[in-house]
């Protein structure tokens, strides 16, 4: 009785797959903070040097 609804709690496997995809999302959140970063040192570093 105590388990009338297993979906109740996360199974190992589905727990996993939830780590697994919110370690994919935050890999990606990190990798377009890291390109933006990039992108700007490189217009920054071209307008420097067209203002000589």
């Amino acid at each position: 009785m105590d388990n009338e609804n297993p979906d109740d709690e996360l199974s190992p496997d589905r727990d996993g797959r939830n780590l697994h995809r919110r370690k994919r999302v935050q890999n990606l959140v990190l990798l377009a903070v890291l390109v933006s970063f990039v992108v700007l040192v490189y217009f920054v570093s071209i307008v420097r040097m067209g203002a000589d």
